[in-house]
């Protein structure tokens, strides 16, 4: 993959929000499970989790 076209939230400079990282993280990524989907309790370790990956700029492979 090239640098550009990675998505923004795995950019150290990346001035998006929090919010708009994580609907990117999410499109991104189809193999994750929305947390939505989940119980309420479940759904918000997924977030924290999902979180995690957008602040650090992580992507989800190994």
């Amino acid at each position: 993959m090239s640098q550009s076209s990675l998505p923004l939230y795995l950019n150290p400079h990346s001035t998006q929000t929090l919010r708009e990282g994580l609907a990117e993280y999410y499109a991104h990524n189809p193999q994750v499970t929305p947390p939505q989907s989940q119980p309420s309790e479940f759904s918000q370790i997924l977030t924290a989790h999902d979180v995690g990956h957008v602040i650090y700029g992580c992507d989800t492979g190994l």
